[in-house]
């Protein structure tokens, strides 16, 4: 059954007439109808192999080498999560909507003031545009089933709605001022007159409407919004978070791309290299976003493209020159939105300045704090995860409301009990190195203090580089000089890959993706 606004103004005594928008299967209905859409639609048979099983391959196959940066088991929501959540229209964000809008407008009833007939013309007049802007507030929202068409455009409405509310109330208050006090009744209590009793009930919502249009521009109104930045610290999960936004949007049937810093390679314009990864070598970037938008025009969602990590890309001067450019090329597809991260010390580095703080509508930034208040929900999902014992909490410190920290005291002390005592983070770390290198020395029977060394040298080498990425040469040349082994599976640089101390990054070819994604 569909609920639209209709409802709520029925309550309010006014009327909406419905703006319906159709979405999911009827979007393809109406597209085979439009004569204008009958070209966006050919792109289905030119590009055949280019199809929604394709988009769901390349995203897992980015998921899959993110590794234990993303276990579903662990996810706990976030503030940045449900940014993004209106930024992409799901469903989860408009039921939110819906929620606090009726909230917001539970109270606006102007259609029942007893007073009315008495006012001076002024207040008469005033009265009337409330009821215009409310009728034109009301209007904004379309259908009430679907979000509105533009969050600024129904904000500004209520703005005006609001401010000849404003002024009805001062000038009504203005009017009850002249009347003389009420006498006190028999118990010494002053009630107000009929007219204050008006002018109270058009004031008394004016707080909570004020925070609504507020919330309406500065929130939801991502959800106008084409492109968007999340940057955050070091191990704040910025890349779990965005791995689980489009895990789920692809679940829910969806059209996403989910990409990374380090499948752009070198120092080519951005869009070919991304039109390589996605195996759409031959048809160019518009005849890509076109394919891309027809597919996403059958579902009920935008199509999404993900780019994790911006500041992983070996060549930054990419982004800092490209990235306005790259998403200059999605603007004109209404249908498409564009995600991209990037951790915040590398932000200079990276990201344009127009970007990092928007002076235009089309891009908007916004920050992912980590776990925040909700680490007291993810903490006892880490700890039944790693079987730690004997404790309930990790330390209530700064460094903890991030995904890394909790994954880090955790593997200290997994299938263990930590140790009596202050838990400091130097102590935390010391327990978190000494746990793997005792791991790898029986793996692999080197000594403890090898291991140790050789991930001092390993950090030295990405300090000194300015990267968090090294090649496979260097990093086996500086483990063979802490301990030669001839058998690779026996060598450290395995024990490390084991223990999930490294990582490995390989470019990921086309005709790589589909044997990976079953691996």
């Amino acid at each position: 059954m569909r609920i639209g606004w209709q409802g709520f103004a029925k309550q309010i005594g006014y009327r909406i007439v419905p703006k319906f928008v159709h979405w999911g299967s009827s979007a393809l209905e109406s597209l085979l109808k439009e004569d204008k859409n009958r070209g966006q639609l050919l792109y289905w048979f030119t590009y055949p192999n280019f199809n929604r099983e394709r988009c769901v391959q390349l995203s897992r196959a980015t998921i899959i080498q993110l590794g234990d940066r993303y276990i579903p088991g662990l996810h706990t929501p976030t503030e940045c999560e449900d940014q993004i959540h209106i930024f992409l229209r799901t469903e989860r964000s408009r039921k939110t909507f819906l929620d606090e809008t009726r909230e917001a407008i539970r109270h606006e009833d102007l259609g029942c003031l007893a007073t009315e007939k008495d006012w001076p013309d002024e207040c008469k007049k005033l009265i009337g545009d409330c009821r215009d802007g409310w009728l034109a507030f009301c209007d904004g929202f379309g259908d009430g089933v679907s979000f509105p068409e533009s969050f600024a455009l129904l904000a500004n409405k209520g703005k005006v709605y609001q401010d000849h509310r404003h002024k009805l109330f001062k000038r009504l208050w203005a009017e009850v001022q002249k009347l003389a006090p009420q006498p006190l009744d028999q118990f010494g209590d002053r009630h107000p007159s009929p007219l204050e009793k008006d002018a109270n009930a058009v004031g008394r919502n004016d707080g909570t409407f004020k925070a609504y249009i507020e919330r309406l521009n500065n929130d939801f109104g991502l959800a106008d919004t084409p492109f968007l930045l999340v940057s955050g610290e070091a191990g704040s999960g910025k890349s779990h978070t965005l791995a689980e936004i489009c895990s789920r949007y692809l679940e829910s049937g969806g059209v996403a791309l989910f990409s990374d810093g380090g499948q752009f390679p070198s120092i080519e314009y951005p869009w070919n290299q991304f039109l390589k990864w996605a195996d759409f070598t031959d048809g160019g970037v518009r005849n890509f976003l076109a394919c891309f938008s027809a597919l996403a025009a059958t579902t009920s969602l935008p199509g999404l493209i993900c780019i994790d990590a911006l500041n992983e890309t070996p060549n930054r001067d990419i982004w800092i020159n490209g990235l306005e450019k790259f998403a200059i090329e999605i603007q004109s597809f209404k249908n498409i939105k564009l995600l991209v991260s990037c951790r915040t010390d590398y932000l200079d580095l990276t990201v344009p300045g127009n970007v990092r703080q928007p002076k235009i509508e089309t891009w908007r930034h916004i920050q992912h704090e980590g776990l925040g208040l909700n680490v007291f929900e993810a903490v006892p999902k880490y700890l039944r995860e790693y079987r730690v014992k004997g404790v309930g909490i990790t330390p209530l410190t700064p460094e903890f409301s991030r995904p890394l920290m909790l994954k880090i005291f955790c593997e200290a002390f997994e299938d263990d009990t930590p140790p009596p005592g202050s838990l400091s983070l130097p102590r935390i770390l010391e327990a978190y190195v000494n746990r793997k290198s005792e791991n790898i020395a029986k793996r692999i029977g080197c000594a403890q203090s090898a291991v140790r060394d050789s991930l001092r040298d390993i950090a030295a080498k990405m300090l000194s580089s300015a990267s968090l990425q090294l090649s496979e040469r260097d990093v086996r040349s500086c483990l063979i000089s802490h301990y030669p082994q001839a058998e690779e599976s026996k060598s450290l640089y395995r024990a490390l890959l084991a223990e999930g101390i490294l990582a490995e990054f390989t470019e990921l070819l086309p005709w790589r993706v589909d044997h990976f994604s079953k691996k």
